[in-house]
């Protein structure tokens, strides 16, 4: 498990690694052009659809955890593979307003001991509603903020789902910081009620968070890191569990001729999340 001087090492050295090419080779006396970068693994630009339009994403991703269960007589190793698929589509209402719709499909298997368990399920529909609250300018940095409500959708029996409805508002930022240098920042608050965990009832309550630094060395190619984490609490009538995923995502996208964008990375937990992962994402706008 890493210290957390050890993640903050990591992370501070990694956005070193692509802020400071950034401005090295920027231009103090060229004037800034205010474009949009609309592509993230796991967090989400501020930027809205404009009107009419339509984007699909498809990313299919890979996460590996091994850790140490105590059972009643012994200690085992409790490995979990787990496959995710997520199809999202966003469309523009207007110029400043979007609805967003995000279907998982879910996959995993668990060895304890001597006993494996395969499942798979569909996960909870995500379906929410973004406002561009501020434009973009020299000065400003885009904000979007907007709605969002989880159906329970998935197997909440195999861990796949949740089993009650979840809703909670989000927010999200992003700005131009220089010519090729882009940064973005997300949070969000989620509440779910009487959600199913190992056949017990629990109050679940989350507040995502994130940040991403991307550089453009060319038009074509996007160098995305992204920090991502979590802060989890359940209640129930046993007392009160808190967890803090925390994870480092460093990745490539390279956008086609046709608006066309294909991106991979690599997902590192930094305190126990999980091991390592993986995720290929696929991105059309029209």
């Amino acid at each position: 498990m890493k210290t957390p001087g050890v993640s903050t090492a990591i992370v501070f050295t990694s956005l070193l690694l692509i802020c400071v090419p950034a401005f090295a080779v920027a231009d103090e006396g060229e004037e800034d052009e205010y474009e949009e970068q609309d592509f993230l693994f796991f967090l989400e630009e501020a930027y809205t659809q404009e009107k009419g339009e339509w984007q699909f994403s498809l990313s299919v991703g890979y996460f590996d955890n091994l850790v140490e269960e105590e059972t009643d007589e012994e200690i085992v190793d409790k490995r979990t593979d787990l496959w995710t698929g997520f199809l999202g589509v966003e469309y523009g209402i207007t110029d400043r307003l979007q609805i967003e719709l995000e279907l998982p499909y879910l996959r995993q298997r668990i060895e304890e001991g001597d006993e494996t368990n395969r499942d798979n399920s569909v996960g909870d529909t995500e379906f929410a509603v973004g406002c561009a609250l501020i434009e973009e300018d020299r000065e400003l940095p885009q904000l979007m903020a907007g709605l969002e409500v989880i159906a329970p959708t998935g197997n909440e029996d195999v861990g796949l789902g949740s089993g009650a409805w979840g809703w909670g508002p989000f927010v999200a930022v992003s700005k131009q910081v220089i010519p090729k240098l882009y940064f973005h920042a997300n949070m969000a608050y989620q509440i779910t009620n009487n959600a199913e965990d190992e056949g017990e009832k629990k109050d679940e309550r989350e507040l995502e968070y994130g940040i991403a630094v991307v550089y453009q060395p060319t038009n074509d190619i996007d160098l995305i890191l992204e920090l991502v984490g979590v802060y989890e609490k359940e209640e129930d009538d046993e007392g009160t569990e808190r967890t803090y995923p925390l994870q480092l995502v460093p990745g490539i996208k390279y956008e086609f001729e046709n608006e066309l964008q294909l991106g991979a990375a690599l997902a590192v937990g930094l305190n126990n999340t999980f091991d390592i992962g993986g995720t290929v994402k696929l991105q059309y706008e029209f």
